[in-house]
């Protein structure tokens, strides 16, 4: 449905005459009547008896009393954005921030209620402070979350579950040195190489990371 008009308020000056109130009954009318506005007149002051004397001679509603002019956050064009659950990769709360042209996205509960806030400076500073190598475990980021932002495929497993051990381990060591460093639970990035990825299904890794586009051959899969 689209948003309601935004009410235009038409008021005269501080303790106002009959001059003042009836320009702003006349200027709302005439706005009214010739464009797409929606003007209501007001007051800014108390009326004095010779405009209330006027108003009732010629039967006009006196305009109501307006006290505050300041600027509040509904006169502003906001947008209004869903909220997205705190599951979501940092790969798509930036891409929803880019097609969307916005700066901020609320974080919301199953039950829609707000539990946070994430702006692009948040994404930016996740990304450039990240040098913990147990990050993934720490913050149980779910294997579906990785797949996302490596525009991955899972060959093997299940992507709803989550990371909880670990560290992330680079393997383009040989396999004699994988065995030394590769620890169970541990996240492995490696490439074709069979011998490497044998050696760190047996060092009980929790998860390979295949490169380059690399097919997992039968045997490893198993």
């Amino acid at each position: 449905m689209p948003k309601e008009a935004h009410k235009v308020v038409v008021i005269g000056h501080r303790n106002p005459d009959t001059d003042s109130i009836c320009s702003a009954i006349a200027y709302a009318e005439l706005k009214n009547r010739t464009s797409t506005l929606v003007c209501e007149p007001r007051r800014a002051g108390k009326m004095n008896q010779e405009t209330e004397f006027v108003l009732k001679k010629f039967g006009v509603t006196p305009p109501r009393m307006c006290t505050d002019v300041n600027p509040k956050i509904r006169d502003v064009d906001y947008r209004e954005m869903p909220g997205i659950p705190g599951s979501t990769s940092l790969r798509r709360a930036w891409k929803i921030m880019r097609d969307q042209q916005i700066d901020t996205l609320s974080i919301t509960s199953a039950d829609n209620e707000l539990e946070g806030i994430i702006t692009v400076k948040d994404l930016a500073t996740a990304n450039m402070d990240v040098f913990d190598t147990a990050v993934l475990a720490k913050s149980r980021t779910s294997y579906k979350n990785i797949l996302e932002t490596l525009n991955g495929t899972m060959v093997v497993g299940d992507a709803d579950a989550v990371c909880t051990t670990g560290h992330i381990k680079i393997g383009t060591a040989t396999p004699e040195m994988l065995e030394s460093s590769v620890e169970k639970g541990d996240i492995v990035i490696l490439s074709n190489r069979y011998e490497s990825q044998l050696c760190a299904i047996e060092k009980e890794a929790s998860l390979l990371i295949i490169c380059n586009g690399a097919k997992v051959g039968r045997t490893i899969q198993r």
